[in-house]
């Protein structure tokens, strides 16, 4: 494995290659989109142990301070999506200067993997996308859809907490909430149609880079991306993948944060995408 420090001339920065020691610019090659304003070594080390582990199995990968993080004065002239587009495009040019390879698979964690699903199909060297907790909706859900998902994420939260004695003894007095919310939970699946036409709208996009892109959707259970995407498409992009309309890989972590915070975590993270990328590249 190697690293280099990649000169990024327009914005006077610096990006991160990470290289394995036998590398080919056949293979796609990771960029990693900030998550949020964290800086690119990702939360609790994360794009770092990600890149590590993606060289070992065999693929590049380039982490950079992405401009539209807050880390550098933007383009007055351009609007937010513009901006994406220019700043990703210029670092794949960098990339591809300095490796020789064509291919890129945007990865980003919360909102770095949301800004890799609106970027998926400015470029035809974007190959691939690998959004983790993240909202793949374009431009957004119902409030109502929203609203559900928080709900039903509490609802997980509390059947957790009634394995405990203490929480049992709660519930058999009366003074948990619990069967109460369990109630409304299944008035609301009565009703999970609500705002379908709406909601097929906002899905729209990303049945779009199904079709166009190989995609990698990671989810941790109980985060709220996971609760929305699960209510809203889930069912529906399951019938489109069965009858080969679109293809994607999807993967939903237990008992791990929204983060990846456990190294442990991090490692079976690395052994999935890793998995993924040898299976479709």
């Amino acid at each position: 494995m190697q690293t280099t420090i990649v000169p990024i001339d327009k914005y006077h920065s610096n990006g991160i290659l990470t290289t394995p020691e036998a590398f080919s610019p056949e293979k796609p090659i990771v960029l990693f989109i900030n998550a949020g304003i964290i800086d690119a070594t990702g939360p609790n080390r994360l794009y770092v142990n990600l890149s590590r582990g993606f060289a070992q199995c065999g693929y590049a990968s380039f982490r950079f301070n992405f401009f539209n993080s807050g880390y550098y004065e933007l383009d007055k002239n351009l609007d937010y999506d513009q901006s994406i587009v220019a700043e990703i495009a210029h670092v794949v040019s960098i990339i591809e200067k300095q490796t020789g390879g064509k291919k890129i698979i945007l990865l980003g964690l919360c909102s770095g993997g949301t800004t890799a699903f609106r970027a998926a199909l400015s470029d035809s060297r974007i190959v691939g996308i690998i959004p983790i907790n993240a909202n793949v909706f374009d431009p957004g859900l119902p409030k109502g859809i929203i609203k559900r998902a928080k709900e039903n994420r509490q609802i997980l939260f509390n059947e957790k907490k009634i394995l405990s004695e203490q929480q049992w003894l709660r519930l058999i007095s009366g003074k948990s909430d619990v069967y109460k919310k369990l109630f409304k939970q299944t008035k609301r699946n009565q009703s999970s149609n609500t705002n379908h036409q709406e909601v097929q709208k906002n899905s729209d996009k990303l049945i779009e880079v199904m079709k166009l892109k190989q995609c990698f959707l990671i989810f941790c259970e109980g985060d709220l991306f996971y609760e929305t995407f699960r209510i809203a498409s889930h069912e529906e992009l399951s019938q489109l993948k069965s009858d080969g309309e679109i293809n994607y890989s999807f993967q939903v972590f237990k008992g791990v944060d929204h983060t990846f915070t456990p190294r442990w975590s991090q490692a079976e993270l690395s052994d999935h995408i890793c998995e993924f990328l040898l299976k479709r590249f």
